[in-house]
């Protein structure tokens, strides 16, 4: 293109006005080209910095500039075409590393949402053997209206010294769905918390809400927790449910119990849709 305008623009270009200008455009392109593909870590990392907050209509102004400086004064044109050629190769560079920036921050960003919740996984351990810190029991009402601590709960109870069934009977807990209790217990090792979660009668449970429930007193607790899945259990909605709603809270979270089978596909596609939101 140069050499086109060259030629257009009156005198031969092999002149002696014009020899020194076309000598530099075939010494300024390779050096060009090097900086473009950044093989010039030294002067990239100088330059690169202040072209990418210059701007293109800087860019345009600075080879005006050079333009001009080689029209006023051609034997100038060297030493200014090896700048032009540094100058846009810079911006070239520039602009190349403003992309992979911005790639790797939304990379990054995905990143942290992905990795941002607590780790969840299945684990066939019986609720009353489990060791962790915070234990979740789900509880439908009972015939007199009240929770029903059912199998697996008073296996739990046992374990704890009875702390379950005399909470229960001091509280009168209805286990009314999207209500929770918190039974804190003495012990220095295993469990230290029992979050109890109503679900309302049995066949009228909705688990999308209940993981909602469960997530309030998670949030302020610490270490592990285990979700302790009865009969009818549904854990995507379950984990939908908490995964949302979760702030803080354990950094690992379990599933025991009675899970169905497909749950590990459940949680999968649980965690994956919690975190496209």
């Amino acid at each position: 293109a140069f050499w086109s305008w060259l030629k257009s623009s009156g005198p031969d270009p092999r002149s002696a006005a014009r020899a020194p200008f076309a000598t530099a455009m075939v010494v300024a392109a390779p050096g060009n080209v090097c900086v473009a593909a950044g093989h010039l870590p030294t002067v990239a990392r100088s330059i690169v910095p202040v072209m990418a907050r210059i701007g293109q209509a800087s860019f345009l102004s600075s080879a005006v500039t050079l333009l001009t400086a080689v029209a006023s004064k051609p034997s100038s044109a060297p030493a200014v075409a090896v700048g032009f050629g540094l100058l846009s190769g810079a911006f070239a560079a520039a602009g190349q590393r403003s992309r992979h920036g911005r790639s790797a921050n939304r990379g990054a960003a995905r990143l942290v949402s992905l990795r941002a919740g607590p780790q969840i996984e299945l684990t066939p351990t019986r609720a009353d053997l489990w060791a962790g810190q915070t234990l979740v029991l789900f509880l439908r009402v009972g015939d007199n209206g009240l929770a029903d601590m059912g199998r697996i709960g008073k296996l739990v109870d046992k374990e704890v010294g009875g702390a379950l069934k005399a909470h229960l009977e001091t509280t009168k807990f209805t286990a009314a769905a999207g209500t929770s209790e918190t039974v804190s217990l003495a012990a220095k090792r295993g469990v230290q918390n029992i979050v109890l979660v109503g679900l309302s009668a049995e066949g009228g449970e909705d688990w999308r809400p209940a993981g909602t429930t469960v997530a309030a007193p998670l949030s302020g607790m610490e270490g592990s927790a285990a979700l302790v899945c009865i009969d009818g259990v549904k854990v995507q909605e379950l984990l939908e449910g908490l995964l949302s709603n979760l702030s803080g809270g354990p950094t690992k979270i379990e599933l025991l119990g009675a899970y169905p089978a497909g749950s590990n596909a459940a949680l999968e596609q649980a965690q994956a849709n919690v975190a496209s939101k």
